[in-house]
């Protein structure tokens, strides 16, 4: 009947496909991980002096001041919300995340 290889073979071939799927999986959902590619994401600004323009000052947050738009890229982005520092790293499409947390969108 079986040989030796035979009996490899019908363990191998159920532990591969196992590890296949398994790898499918997570492949599939890393998408929903923090790590998004930057073709997903918004745009992220560390520092006032990266943009092109700004608006008047219309309030502040954390000690930096709130703008009614900002220019960046040729692009103008209106106020839209302050959001907690971790939110850089979930920035939507079409957004700006001007550091310590206000966002603007794009218009």
């Amino acid at each position: 009947m079986g040989g030796m290889g035979e009996t490899l073979a019908a363990l191998f071939f159920p532990l591969a496909l196992f590890a296949l799927a398994v790898w499918a999986v997570l492949w599939w959902f890393r998408r929903y991980e923090g790590n998004l590619p930057s073709s997903r994401l918004g745009v992220v600004v560390e520092s006032e002096l990266e943009l092109d323009a700004i608006a008047p000052m219309i309030g502040t947050y954390h000690g930096d001041e709130i703008h009614e738009w900002v220019r960046y890229r040729g692009e103008r982005y209106d106020f839209a919300y302050v959001a907690p520092p971790r939110y850089r790293l979930r920035v939507k499409p079409g957004e700006l995340f001007l550091a310590p947390g206000v966002v603007y969108r794009k218009v």
